[in-house]
């Protein structure tokens, strides 16, 4: 079995789908009030949780779509302006998010 036909992978990567489109919905809109930020920030939290569970499932599967997802997060990481180890990568987009979130908080 391919490590996207497994139905908890499958179930998550259809999230992942409609917290994008969710999240385009709200970009195309102009996020004009602060609810619709808020909801931005915690869509985006929410997308980075599920990559780290899916790429925590595939660095130990042995499937060969499971290793080609791995080196497509490491490439987009790294186009992002993110280097080095994934898992430090996505502290480092946690903690991007988080200072978002505060400086909407603070209201600047």
């Amino acid at each position: 079995m391919a490590f996207f036909d497994d139905v908890p992978i499958r179930a998550e990567a259809a999230e992942l789908f409609d917290l994008y489109q969710r999240m385009m919905q709200i970009s195309m809109g102009g996020m004009s009030s602060m609810e619709l930020k808020e909801e931005y920030l915690d869509k985006l939290t929410r997308i980075i949780e599920l990559q780290k569970i899916m790429y925590f499932r595939a660095k130990y599967s042995e499937e060969d779509d499971a290793f080609e997802f791995c080196q497509h997060l490491k490439q987009c990481a790294n186009v992002l302006g993110y280097d080095g180890d994934i898992d430090e990568t996505f502290k480092a987009m946690e903690q991007d998010v988080a200072n978002c979130k505060e400086f909407l908080e603070k209201g600047t």
